[in-house]
């Protein structure tokens, strides 16, 4: 199963300890953002945040429309397979 997630370079630890919680084999679909405009003294880092999360799950679905996918933030840990 395809698991989709992201992560920036500051947050490289979390995608590190969210990926080590893994209980099962997931095909990891991880994307780097790289060159987007993260506010973080906004909600959800900022729009631009958002606008690239969006467009991720829509590739994501349109690449895989008749499998099945997680898409997931790295903020979740997997406790059980």
């Amino acid at each position: 199963m395809k698991l989709f997630y992201f992560s920036d370079d500051t947050f490289l630890d979390m995608k590190t300890n969210f990926e080590l919680s893994f209980k099962d084999e997931f095909d990891k679909q991880f994307r780097l953002v790289k060159n987007i405009n993260i506010d973080r003294n906004k909600p959800g880092s900022g729009l631009d945040i958002w606008k690239f999360k969006t467009e991720m799950i829509i590739d994501a679905i349109k690449q895989n429309i008749d499998d099945i996918i997680i898409i997931s933030d790295i903020d979740i840990i997997f406790y059980n397979p």
